[in-house]
């Protein structure tokens, strides 16, 4: 299982839990529920939220999104950020939706929860807090797994403090470097630390297309087979997680 280690930028809080659907193979994502002072309820393009216009998805294809609190309601990618006011304590929920129809279906959640929240939780969707039919508290090591794909409805419950250190009082997490960016046939990412990292490659819906690990301070990525627009490249290492923008000429 990758890490997915919680980082915090400047006064953005971001817990990534990692989705993983097994059936005769396994496939798995990372969803991020984030929390800024400038984010909103709507689609904010800054944090790469991206709304879903087409729904439902095919239903051969495993996939997870959020349902922002807006009327009518937003259909947004595995990215989303809500807003809160510094210093003050809030209660922040995310509505997971998944496009499943059998196998194991399992939120993983691996590392501490990040400085400004007090606790969390993945619930079903279809029950009240805190009498859930399916709930686990988010602490290093656990997951939520279930079996039964009438359950496609979860909720990520946050408690925030309100008061988050910027992320300098905490990790010297170095930006990775994307060089050409926009990009034909290659991409370089560079400016790693020189220890493990995953490396991936997310479209605008949030699939990852491309993924690969290393050990060393820049790794050449081979785009031949990612069409022409807009990704991000996603960058987790055991310092933080950090995303930079790519564009595929």
């Amino acid at each position: 299982m990758a890490l997915c280690v919680p980082v915090i930028h400047a006064q953005r809080i971001q817990l990534p839990l990692k989705a993983t659907l097994t059936l005769e193979t396994s496939q798995s994502f990372t969803f991020l529920c984030a929390a800024d002072p400038d984010a909103t309820d709507s689609v904010d393009a800054q944090f790469n939220e991206v709304e879903i216009p087409d729904l439902p998805l095919p239903g051969d294809v495993f996939y997870v999104w959020t349902v922002a609190p807006t009327t009518p309601p937003i259909w947004l990618s595995p990215t989303d950020v809500r807003g809160y006011e510094e210093n003050v304590p809030t209660r922040i929920e995310y509505d997971l939706r998944v496009n499943w129809s059998g196998g194991t279906l399992t939120f993983a959640w691996d590392n501490f929860l990040p400085a400004g929240v007090d606790s969390a939780y993945i619930v079903d969707g279809f029950t009240t807090f805190p009498d859930n039919i399916l709930s686990q508290k988010l602490v290093p090591g656990t997951s939520l797994v279930t079996n039964n794909p009438a359950i496609d409805r979860f909720t990520v419950i946050m408690w925030l403090s309100g008061t988050v250190v910027s992320v300098s009082e905490l990790f010297n997490v170095p930006s990775p470097n994307v060089y050409p960016n926009p990009a034909t046939d290659r991409v370089t990412v560079g400016g790693l630390s020189g220890g493990s990292a995953e490396i991936c490659i997310i479209d605008p819906t949030g699939r990852v297309v491309h993924r690969n690990f290393t050990t060393e301070q820049a790794l050449e990525l081979n785009l031949q087979d990612v069409p022409a627009g807009i990704y991000r490249i996603s960058v987790t290492t055991p310092t933080g997680v950090q995303s930079v923008p790519l564009i595929r000429l």
